[in-house]
């Protein structure tokens, strides 16, 4: 049963994703990132910590982002 509320929370929860394309070495800001569903991605509560941070790779417009795209700089 934990199992399957797992999957099902993580289909309703959301995660940071980007508006538009970015390059690598953008430094994100709050007007570069939206909330969108599944949660399987870097979760929309740790917002806070994606702002300011620099992209390490290109990424995609409406693609989830993920830990291993952003540095790590706070």
């Amino acid at each position: 049963v934990a199992e399957e509320l797992a999957e099902i929370r993580q289909m309703f929860s959301r995660s940071i994703a980007l508006v538009k394309t970015l390059e690598k070495g953008t430094i994100l800001t709050d007007a570069d990132i939206i909330l969108k569903k599944p949660g399987s991605g870097i979760p929309g509560s740790q917002t806070g910590r994606v702002i300011g941070q620099s992209l390490l790779r290109r990424v995609e417009s409406n693609r989830l982002l993920r830990w291993e795209d952003i540095s790590d700089n706070k």
